[in-house]
């Protein structure tokens, strides 16, 4: 199993506390629509904690199963260039990283990542 990182990854992103548990699936049952159909098969399995900030709340998802050990905080920011209180606990920036998408971790989970010989990670 993978060692939990020190700090969560953070994605910060224009807009377009409190853990609960969420599971993302894929393959869609028969008769859930369109919307279904199009997704990608399998399940992400997280707790997503809700962490305020200064003026934002981060979104940490701790991530289980095959991808046990990931940590990512995400903040919705009005825009682009929006200043925002960075807390000390934040890792490396992986906005755009495609590793780090739901879709990704499905087909390519973080426990199977190859990993750099000096622990580091990130984009």
């Amino acid at each position: 199993m993978a060692e939990r990182p020190r700090r969560p990854h953070v994605e910060a992103r224009p807009r377009s506390g409190a853990g609960f548990r969420t599971r993302s699936r894929g393959k869609p049952h028969t008769g859930r629509g369109h919307a279904l159909a199009i997704c990608e098969p399998g399940v992400i399995d997280k707790v997503r904690w809700l962490v305020p900030a200064g003026a934002h709340t981060f979104e940490v998802d701790e991530f289980h199963g095959e991808n046990e050990g990931l940590v990512v905080a995400e903040v919705e920011l009005a825009a682009e260039d929006e200043a925002y209180v960075r807390p000390a606990w934040l890792g490396t920036e992986v906005t755009g990283d495609p590793r780090y998408f739901n879709s990704m971790l499905m087909k390519s989970p973080y426990t199977r990542w190859e990993r750099p010989a000096d622990g580091a990670e990130g984009a």
